[in-house]
């Protein structure tokens, strides 16, 4: 994250721009419960749902490689595309070189190749804040991955946690999504 955000700048400063005036929102999904074995069940009845057809060829797409020509009972090792190869780097950073092919499409298929984080309100808040202090962004977009309980879990459950804590707003200064990001007050 934070070798991504210093290429930004340095690309920013380049076109006579500041770092400022860019802002960086990292991509998660995030898989809360009241409970870790419940955070557990639904990342679980999320992979069961994904077809490893359809993750492959997602993942092709992604990649610009037609993942088929591979055997799915091997490990992916370091495979490169000309495709977005930060997706397949993604994949052998966070399931690892020895991950088969099937089993990252199943892990794919369900996160989109994103980082998940998994755990109840406290520990989920734990890895944001971490995150977000050492990677140099503005924020996160986080990913749903199943409508309405994925939204009903980050209102419910999330939101207060990051609200108690300092770390999510309690009230709007803003009718507009920008004014929400730059914080020019009321448009």
């Amino acid at each position: 994250m934070k070798q991504y955000r210093r290429k930004l700048n340095e690309a920013m400063k380049a076109q006579g721009r500041t770092a400022a005036d860019l802002k960086v929102m990292w991509g998660l999904n995030v898989i809360v419960d009241e409970t870790l074995e419940g955070a557990k069940a639904k990342q679980d009845a999320l992979r069961s749902m994904v077809t490893v057809e359809g993750a492959l060829a997602l993942m092709s797409g992604h990649f610009n490689y037609d993942l088929s020509q591979l055997p799915a009972d091997k490990p992916i090792g370091s495979l490169e595309t000309d495709g977005i190869q930060g997706m397949v780097d993604v994949v052998t950073q966070d399931f690892g070189r020895d991950v088969t092919l099937i089993e990252a499409a199943r892990r794919y298929g369900s996160g989109v190749g994103i980082m998940t984080v998994l755990g109840t309100p406290d520990t989920v808040v734990d890895e944001l804040e971490e995150l977000y202090d050492i990677g140099e962004g503005d924020g996160f977009m986080l990913l749903t991955q199943s409508l309405p309980s994925s939204i009903d879990d980050l209102v419910d459950l999330l939101v207060p946690e990051l609200q108690r804590r300092g770390r999510f707003r309690t009230e709007y200064d803003s009718r507009t999504l920008r004014g929400h990001f730059f914080g020019n007050g009321p448009a």
